[in-house]
Parts: C-alpha cells; structure tokens; sequence
C-alpha cells in the first residue's frame, strides 16, 4: 500500500554501499523506519530533501511481512534553512532529535508530540534562544512521554510551598528542610525556575530567569531523560559545549541520577 503524509527526519543510517535507514516522526503513524534505496549517490532526487531540518513530505510504500517501508520520494514542505546555519541549533536539533529516537516507540502515533516538535524547529530558524527554548521543548516531551515532574508538593514531607531543590531520582521538588542534607546530589531552585518548570511557557518578562538558572533547567530536562530511559544522550556533550553549559553542572554522577 502507498502512503503519504509529513515527516521528521530523526535520524539516518547508511546502509550497504549506497542506501540509508530513516528514522521518521509522523503525525500519524509517530516513529516509523523507512528504506531510502540509492540516497547516498549524489544524484539522488531526495538525498537534498532529507539531508536537514525541514518537515518533508514522504511518499513510501509498506511491504508485507517487513519491518521498514520502502522511501518512495520526498519533497519538502517546510524549509528551515537558517536552522543549519546556527551551530547551536544544529546541535540542539540533534539532542531533541535524539531524545525520540531513543524514547519514542515505533508506530506509537502522538500528534501533539509532533506539533511541539515542528513549532520548536520554526522556532529556531526565526532566531529563537537555543538554550531556552531547548530547555522548555525538554520539559513538554518529557511530559509527554508521561515522564513530567512533580512540582505541587515536597516528595519528601508534602509541604507545598518553599521548594529549593529538584530531586531527578523521585522526579520532584523538595524543601529546604528535606534537601539541605542532600543538597550536593541535587539541582537547586529558585521560585522563577519551579513557575517556569510548571507553566513549560516562554516567560513575558524576557529576564525573569538568569542564564545559569536556564542551564540548570536544561540539565534537570537532560538527566530526567537519562534516568528514565537508563543512559545519557550521546549528543548532549557537543550542545554543552557549544551553548558553554559546564559538563558539571547536575549530579551527572551521584547517586540521585541511579536507579534503586
């Protein structure tokens, strides 16, 4: 049967001399693997389609019994050229990019999921702040993988006001009281960071969080996607290091970040 419908690419594999494995995110279908005979020779028609950020429509075929569909053509139907030609974005894409590959199940359909992805991707080829707006995106697919944070209360006495630290491990808030004697395993907060943790909403006053504090979100987004799917993102060391976030920052190594 044929199939038509707009795609992410999420990732590419060669494979034998002249072909690749795409990985895909769909609307309709969510993640899917698709067969792209011939793209590696330079005379491919969709080698230029594929190659970037662009949400392309894919044409593909599905065979009985076979786990990939088989690529047909693809033409782009929304371009983001400036994407590639911000180093920080293109690393930034290829953390996000990562993040569903890795977490995502195959043929597990989530529109909205892909809507938050193509409105983060336009958001950076109109100049939008890498770091920011990737810390916010972080956040809203966490949430909606059902791996969202617990901001309304303590998880260790429930008390709902007075958060100053962020446990990865039980994937909260805790007080003062509760995380002063744990402080050096966990992130720390400061009330803008839980108001913007909670709303996953660019904030109207532009300076309402400083950028250290912004870092500290990336890296709270980073480790919870690494302690729920059991290792780090490969592409999360090149974006630090671009976007100058220290490779300390988090308890990348304490034992808040292991699982019992």
């Amino acid at each position: 049967m044929q199939f038509s419908q707009p795609a992410l690419v999420l990732r590419r594999t060669p494979y034998q001399n002249s072909s690749m494995i795409l990985n895909i995110l769909t609307r309709e279908e969510g993640r899917l693997g698709l067969m792209a005979k011939g793209l590696r020779r330079s005379k491919s028609p969709n080698r230029a389609s594929l190659a970037g950020y662009h949400t392309v429509l894919v044409h593909y075929k599905k065979k009985q019994n076979s786990g990939l569909a088989l690529l047909n053509s693809a033409e782009i139907i929304r371009g983001r050229h400036v994407v590639g030609m911000r180093s920080a974005a293109v690393s930034a894409v290829h953390v996000i990019y990562e993040t569903l590959y890795r977490n995502m199940p195959e043929h597990d359909p989530d529109a909205m999921l892909f809507d938050i992805v193509t409105e983060y991707l336009d958001g950076l080829d109109q100049g939008n702040s890498v770091l920011e707006h990737t810390a916010l995106v972080l956040g809203k697919i966490l949430k909606q993988l059902g791996y969202g944070w617990d901001l309304s209360h303590c998880v260790g006495c429930g008390v709902e006001q007075g958060f100053n630290y962020f446990s990865v491990r039980r994937g909260g808030v805790l007080c003062n009281a509760c995380g002063q004697p744990h402080k050096n395993r966990l992130f720390q907060l400061s009330s803008a960071l839980c108001q913007i943790m909670r709303s996953l909403e660019y904030p109207l006053e532009h300076k309402l969080l400083s950028a250290r504090e912004w870092q500290v979100f990336y890296g709270i987004g980073q480790a919870c996607m690494a302690f729920h799917s059991s290792r780090k993102m490969v592409s999360d060391k090149l974006f630090r290091q671009v976007v100058d976030i220290p490779l300390s920052l988090g308890p990348w190594n304490a034992h808040d970040t292991q699982r019992d």
